[in-house]
C-alpha cells in the first residue's frame, strides 16, 4: 500500500514536471517568436520607404519622391529628380548671389526623424539665405559610402564648400561589405584607394528568411545556452568600447586616412573649401567624448583639412529634447548643430556675417 502511494506520488510529480517543462518550452517559443518579429521590424526602417538599390553605393534615394508624414505629422521626406533630399532641383551652376555647400554623410546629416525643413543643412540655409545647402546624406551609410556618393553625385554640381560629416560608427561600417544591405567596400592597393564588392549585389531574397531563423533560435532558451557555451570557448567580439580602444589596429584607420587625402585633393582641384564635421551621438556626450573623434580631427589636420567638432554645441544642455527616441537629433538637436556650424560655413564661403538690422 505504501509502495503504491509512493509510486503514484512519483508519477504525479513527473507529470507536473513534464507539464511545467512543456509550458516553459511553449513560453520560450512564444517569446522567441515575439522578439524575432521585433528585430525583423527594425530592418524595415523608414529609409526603406524612400531607398532603392544602387549598384555603386549599395542604396540611395528614389528620385522625385514625397513620403508624407514619414517621421510624424508634418514631418515629410522629399527627394528631387537627382535623388537628393530636397524640395528643389539643383542646376550644375551655383545660383547667382549665393554660396553652395554640399553636405555628405549618413542618417544624422540626411535628417532621420525630422521633416525636410528641420535637418541641420536646411536650418543652416534658413539661418543665412545666402547659402544653398545640398544634402547628400543617406541613412545607414558608412564613411566610405558618403565619400563615394560625394565623388559621384557631388561632382555633378559646382560648389563653394564641402562638409564631410560623420559619426564615429561610420568608420566601423567601412570594414563591412554588408550593413543593412550589401554595400561597396574600400581597399588599399599600392597605397591607392580602390572600390571592391561592386557592382553591389541586390539584397538576397532569402536573407530575411535566414535572419528570421537565426533570430528565432537565438531567443530560444536552448539557443541562449549554446550562445553562452560558444562565448565561453571563443574570443569575445569587440563591442563599442573595444572599437574605441582599437583605432590604431583597425582596418578602417588607413582607409580613412587615404580617403581624407583624396578628399583634400578633390577640394584643391575643384577650388572648393573642405570641412570635416564630427557629429556626436548621445552616448558619446553622456560618456564625455570619443577617441574616434580625437583620432579623426588629428588625421584631418595632417592633411591640412579644417575640422569642426559639434560636441560643444550640446554642452551644458538637457540632452533629452535634443535627441529622438531612436538616438538621432531632434529638430532642436539639428538646430544646435546648424547654429554652431553657421559661422564656420560663412567663413569657408567667404561670407561676412549679415549686418544686424538697424534699431
Amino acid at each position: 500500500m505504501k509502495e503504491s502511494l509512493t509510486r503514484r506520488l512519483l508519477f504525479s510529480a513527473l507529470a507536473v514536471a513534464l507539464f511545467l517543462a512543456l509550458l516553459e518550452g511553449m513560453l520560450s517559443w512564444a517569446y522567441a517568436f515575439m522578439k524575432t518579429r521585433e528585430r525583423l521590424a527594425l530592418r524595415e526602417r523608414p529609409e526603406q520607404s524612400h531607398a532603392q538599390h544602387d549598384a555603386e553605393l549599395g542604396w540611395t534615394n528614389v528620385p522625385s519622391l514625397r513620403v508624407a508624414n514619414l517621421y510624424g505629422p508634418g514631418e515629410h521626406f522629399t527627394s528631387n529628380a537627382q535623388g537628393i533630399r530636397a524640395r528643389e532641383e539643383y542646376a550644375r551652376e551655383i545660383p547667382e548671389h549665393r554660396r553652395r555647400v554640399v553636405f555628405a554623410g549618413d542618417s544624422f546629416t540626411m535628417g532621420f526623424g525630422v521633416g525636410d525643413e528641420h535637418t541641420y543643412p536646411a536650418q543652416l540655409e534658413r539661418l543665412d539665405p545666402r547659402l544653398q545647402s545640398v544634402n547628400l546624406g543617406m541613412g545607414a551609410y558608412g564613411a566610405d559610402q558618403a565619400f563615394l556618393r560625394l565623388r559621384r553625385d557631388g561632382a555633378q554640381l559646382e560648389k563653394n564648400a564641402v562638409v564631410f560629416a560623420v559619426i564615429a560608427h561610420d568608420f566601423r561600417r567601412m570594414e563591412l561589405d554588408h550593413y543593412m544591405a550589401p554595400k561597396p567596400k574600400l581597399a588599399l592597393r599600392d597605397g591607392a584607394l580602390i572600390v571592391t564588392n561592386t557592382p553591389v549585389p541586390e539584397r538576397d531574397a532569402g536573407e530575411d528568411a535566414r535572419l528570421a531563423l537565426r533570430e528565432f533560435f537565438m531567443w530560444l532558451d536552448l539557443g541562449k545556452a549554446f550562445g553562452r557555451l560558444a562565448a565561453a570557448v571563443t574570443p569575445r567580439a569587440p563591442d563599442a568600447a573595444a572599437d574605441e580602444a582599437a583605432i590604431e589596429t583597425s582596418e578602417y584607420a588607413p582607409l580613412a586616412d587615404a580617403m581624407l587625402r583624396e578628399l583634400a585633393a578633390d577640394a584643391k582641384r575643384e577650388r572648393s573649401a573642405l570641412l570635416v564635421l564630427f557629429l556626436p551621438t548621445r552616448a558619446e556626450l553622456e560618456h564625455g567624448g570619443s577617441r574616434v573623434r580625437d583620432w579623426l580631427l588629428a588625421s584631418a589636420a595632417t592633411h591640412g583639412i579644417r575640422s569642426f567638432d559639434a560636441s560643444p554645441a550640446f554642452a551644458g544642455r538637457d540632452l533629452a529634447p535634443l535627441f529622438g527616441a531612436d538616438g538621432h537629433y531632434s529638430t532642436a538637436g539639428n538646430a544646435r548643430v546648424a547654429v554652431a556650424l553657421l559661422p564656420v560655413v560663412q567663413e569657408l564661403c567667404a561670407l561676412a556675417p549679415p549686418a544686424e538690422p538697424a534699431r
